[in-house]
Parts: C-alpha cells; sequence; structure tokens
C-alpha cells in the first residue's frame, strides 16, 4: 500500500470502519528516521490513499502501531516511544484518522529497548495494551499492560 521508503514499511495494523472501508497504521523508517502512516482504503483493500501521519517521530528504530475501534468509533493507535522520555503512547482520532489527539500512557521505561505494543477494547469500552520493556539493570525484559479509557 502506498509507496516504500528508503528503509520500510512494515508491521501494520488495520481496523474496519464500514463495508467497504480499511484504514491500516504502518511502521516506516528511512535513515534515521522513523514514524507511523495510516492509510485508507475505500474498496476493501485494492488501491491505498495516505490518510495522513498521525506519528511522526517514534524515536531512534521506531516502533509499530496497533489501531484498534472504540465503541463510539473513535481510533486509538498506540505505540511505543524510542526517543525521550521511553514510554507507552496513544494517539486518538474522532474523524477516522484525519487529526489526531496526542496522549502519553507511560513514560517510565528505563531505556529505549521497549514496545512492540497490541491492543484490544474491552466490554467496557476501556483500551488494554500489552508491550515489553526493559529495566536496563538486569538489562532484562519483561511484559507490562496498561488499562485506560481514552
Amino acid at each position: 500500500m502506498g509507496e516504500t521508503p528508503a528503509g520500510y514499511a512494515i508491521m501494520p495494523s488495520s481496523v474496519v470502519i464500514n463495508a467497504r472501508t480499511v484504514l491500516c497504521a504502518r511502521r516506516c523508517a528511512a535513515e534515521r528516521a522513523s514514524w507511523i502512516d495510516v492509510y485508507a482504503s475505500a474498496d476493501r483493500g485494492y488501491r491505498w490513499q495516505l490518510v495522513g501521519r498521525p506519528v511522526p517521530d517514534t524515536g531512534n528504530g521506531g516502533n509499530p502501531p496497533a489501531l484498534v475501534r472504540l465503541p463510539d468509533d473513535r481510533l486509538v493507535l498506540v505505540y511505543g516511544s524510542r526517543a525521550e522520555p521511553y514510554g507507552l503512547r496513544a494517539v486518538i482520532s474522532d474523524d477516522d484518522g484525519k487529526s489526531w489527539s496526542p496522549s502519553v500512557l507511560t513514560d517510565d521505561i528505563a531505556v529505549r529497548d521497549m514496545g512492540y505494543p497490541r491492543a484490544v477494547v474491552m466490554d467496557d469500552a476501556t483500551v488494554l495494551a500489552v508491550y515489553y520493556a526493559n529495566s536496563a539493570t538486569r538489562s532484562e525484559r519483561y511484559i507490562e499492560a496498561v488499562r485506560w479509557r481514552p
């Protein structure tokens, strides 16, 4: 979907908007920049158009998106920030991805070795995001989860 930057465009996360429309976020990188783009398809995935760049900088090395749709139709895109302060972030859209407002979920991860979130909308409309983190003290990775109401 769309053009591939000089580095890569990988690890997509998609949501269905309606019977014909799909939104897809993807992890991108070129040279020393890393970001997340969102594309839309109005024909069930045959053709794609760039909607925007809700996350212009995911930090050194980047991080993949986890895109979910809330019961009230807002979109939540969760990602790990490998820029200081390291932590889990989210951007939220109430217009099918045309604009996004940022949110910091955590900012207390010791080193940039973190992220790769997966997110799910719970029955009570909260979002549960699970990701890996690194304490740096023992250099061991562990799994963390954040549950919140966007």
